[in-house]
């Protein structure tokens, strides 16, 4: 069963599948929401899918916004 985690009232977390190869996540974030903090994956590669929305983030000093 896929555990949730509520992070502030428009943003949440659900854990859909966690073994050793992969560690997926569906994630929501409500407008105007805090992006999560910086952090570096050293041994794993991060994906992104987009569903909705607009999405924002920073490569160096230049910011991007992404949608589907």
């Amino acid at each position: 069963m896929a555990e949730s985690l509520r992070l502030t009232a428009s943003e949440s977390l659900t854990i859909v599948e966690a073994t050793p190869e992969a560690l997926v996540v569906e994630a929501s974030y409500g407008p105007g929401g805090k992006p999560p903090p910086k952090h570096l994956h050293p041994s794993q590669d991060e994906h992104f899918r987009m569903l909705e929305g607009t999405l924002r983030f920073r490569l160096g000093s230049v910011e991007h916004d992404l949608e589907p």
